[in-house]
């Protein structure tokens, strides 16, 4: 089987230094806020955060009661979210997005059993061009 490498595990130390453990401000003001009220966690809700990074949208998500997987194919960035304090406990998982069917049901928030997948692509910040 052929390995496969994320560039998020080569940007990893570059990434945690822009968001930490708060986010970045456009993720504090903008993204996080903005997320809660489309998704509207509610407490005991069980959520798959995919593509978690460094797991700040996670703790966000716990902070409002919801129990969270936390998934990201960046292994670095699962290490560095597990040093961050949160308001319960999430479960990390370095995990390649294609391959969540073998995670173990019996945890306490299974992706099998989350009510709702999560995912936040943040691209880059430059203006898309309109035609």
């Amino acid at each position: 089987m052929r390995k496969h490498a994320t560039s998020w595990e080569q940007s990893a130390q570059w990434y945690d230094r822009i968001l930490g453990e708060n986010g970045s401000e456009l993720y504090q003001q903008v993204v996080i806020p903005g997320a809660l009220a489309l998704l509207k966690p509610q407490a005991g809700e069980s959520i798959l955060d995919l593509g978690c990074g460094q797991g700040v949208f996670s703790r966000a998500l716990t902070a409002e009661g919801a129990k969270v997987t936390g998934v990201d194919a960046a292994p670095s960035l699962i290490k560095r979210a597990k040093t961050y304090p949160s308001p319960a406990p999430i479960r990390y998982v370095a995990r390649d997005a294609a391959k969540l069917n073998d995670l173990a049901p019996s945890t306490p928030s299974p992706p099998s059993s989350a009510s709702r997948t999560w995912l936040i692509w943040a691209k880059s910040a430059r203006p898309r061009p309109r035609y």
